[in-house]
């Protein structure tokens, strides 16, 4: 069975209602630079990050592009365009050879309508990203400069015994 002891959306399951989501979900090993899922695609599945890590991110027509995030075990993704039944709204391409639990779109509509527990755990993970985005809009538009600079800098860091650092991008 697939290890989901990190993953919020199964915080609230008993270990039965776990059993019966997870058997939904099969996994599948991608190499580095493979992408998953590209902006503008019809959206079929969520995805959970067993290990490895993925980058999600924009870009424009002339090739500049903007990383939304970087996501690393214990994150999921696609769920958005499964909820709202809207196209991708990003790209996300493999950093490293990742291992990803897929759940295809019947199957996680019939787990949020059959498992609350489910459908709660995805509402606050929403929640708590939109705080997030609420936040980030906070930040661009009422901060100068270089506060956005500072709190850019802070939210890429991480701590490491007393001080903290920016780690490497792969």
């Amino acid at each position: 069975m697939i290890d989901v002891s990190s993953f919020d959306l199964f915080n609230y399951l008993e270990q039965q209602e776990m059993e019966k989501v997870l058997s939904h979900v099969h996994t599948r090993s991608f190499s580095k630079k493979t992408q998953i899922v590209t902006e503008g695609d019809t959206s079929h599945s969520l995805y959970f990050l067993l290990d490895g890590k993925v980058k999600v991110y924009l870009n424009d027509d002339n090739g500049k592009e903007i990383i939304i995030n970087m996501h690393k075990p214990g994150d999921f993704f696609g769920e958005l365009g499964l909820v709202k039944n809207i196209p991708r709204t990003a790209s996300i391409i493999t950093v490293s050879a990742c291992k990803i639990g897929v759940m295809q779109e019947a199957d996680f509509k019939h787990c949020l309508a059959s498992y609350p527990a489910f459908s709660i755990a995805l509402i606050e993970n929403l929640s708590t990203r939109l705080i997030q985005a609420t936040e980030t809009m906070r930040q661009l538009g009422l901060m100068d400069v270089y506060q956005r600079i500072a709190v850019t800098f802070l939210n890429l860091s991480e701590p490491r015994g007393r001080v903290r650092v920016i780690p490497l991008r792969n």
